[in-house]
């Protein structure tokens, strides 16, 4: 209990702390349906009334039936209709609140950041929508002019980066010629691996063996993998390429080699 009444107050606070942004939901709701909001925010959406018919201002019929009942089990069908409709329009479900989170307050700040995406989403897609009503105005994430030099009379789009310059001829011929530099086509593809050393019939060592390189995408170079090199050196072991490197005693020390 004690855990659940921490939860409930930190949901609370959060709730709070979000004011602003439930002022300019609120706000856009309004000038969408044409009337205001008679009790507080989340009262007014329990239902689910408001959230349907906004969810048709939007796009027009998503919701064929609306249904005004008291019935608690109507308006949960009412906020999972609403939810089903913005991810028809294009919303992420990741992004959307649950029917119990509003319905039973279970998680009402992720009710606001549902709406508060949705009026940014709705602003950037209003053409694909085919929505043309008023757009969302989200004033409490506008991003800040710089601090050290904060000047209203200056367009914020002068605080802007310049775009960056498109790619010329020679900058491209400069890049081509700086690659060559450090990888010359005379280059070893790839260094030789430490691996066991085969004998040749005297006994001696030979040359390290190098295993040839595999190509991977495009024109770099895949290095073999240790069960590759594993397999390599087993098969090469049972043609009788290898042997230990460790010196065996020989079987009669008193006779010569």
């Amino acid at each position: 209990m004690a855990l659940e009444a921490e939860v409930r107050a930190n949901l609370e606070a959060k709730l709070q702390g979000m004011s602003q942004e439930i002022e300019e939901i609120q706000t856009w709701m309004e000038a969408v349906l044409g009337e205001p909001f008679e009790s507080a925010f989340t009262d007014e959406l329990k239902d689910g009334v408001k959230l349907c018919e906004f969810a048709n201002s939007i796009r027009p019929n998503i919701i064929p039936k609306v249904k005004r009942s008291g019935i608690a089990f109507i308006q949960m069908q009412n906020i999972s209709s609403f939810i089903a409709a913005i991810k028809a329009l294009g919303m992420d479900a990741m992004q959307c609140f649950d029917t119990i989170d509003l319905y039973k307050a279970k998680d009402l700040p992720k009710v606001v950041q549902t709406l508060y995406t949705l009026g940014n989403y709705v602003n950037q897609n209003a053409a694909t929508l085919g929505y043309s009503g008023p757009m969302f105005q989200a004033v409490s994430r506008a991003p800040r002019r710089p601090k050290a030099d904060s000047n209203p009379e200056v367009p914020r789009a002068s605080y802007e980066a310049p775009p960056a310059p498109a790619p010329t001829r020679e900058m491209v011929k400069g890049a081509a010629a700086a690659y060559e530099q450090t990888n010359p086509a005379s280059a070893p593809i790839a260094p030789a691996l430490p691996v066991p050393i085969a004998a040749d019939a005297a006994g001696g060592a030979a040359a390290p063996f190098n295993p040839a390189p595999r190509r991977g995408r495009g024109n770099t170079i895949q290095l073999p993998t240790l069960k590759e090199l594993t397999d390599d050196y087993k098969a090469a072991k049972d043609e009788g390429a290898y042997h230990n490197p460790r010196p065996q005693p020989h079987p009669h020390p008193h006779l010569p080699p």
